[in-house]
């Protein structure tokens, strides 16, 4: 298991969103931003954001739950979407 990361800002979710899909996507010949798409990024990998490892790992280490419907959704869209998911879910938990 991974030690979870202490992320409050939402400049922190961006930082970590990017230097996690830059260790998993690291043939993607352009630099990673928010409007990458993942379909872009898939091109350069066997994984997608729908593999359950990636996805996992991304819970695990922020301590957030992201439902198999959504990282579908999320699937089709780009890096900001799952930024913005992210954001979210820790607000959420931060309120709780």
């Amino acid at each position: 298991m991974n030690e979870q990361h202490v992320i409050k800002l939402r400049v922190q979710i961006e930082q970590y969103v990017f230097n996690k899909l830059k260790e998993i996507y690291w043939q993607f010949p352009q630099k990673i931003s928010s409007n990458t798409t993942f379909k872009e990024l898939e091109q350069y990998s066997d994984s997608d954001l729908t593999d359950p490892g990636l996805l996992i790992y991304i819970e695990e280490d922020l301590g957030v739950e992201i439902s198999d419907e959504e990282a579908l959704s999320l699937d089709s869209q780009n890096v900001a979407a799952l930024i913005n998911s992210i954001a979210r879910h820790l607000q959420y938990i931060e309120r709780s």
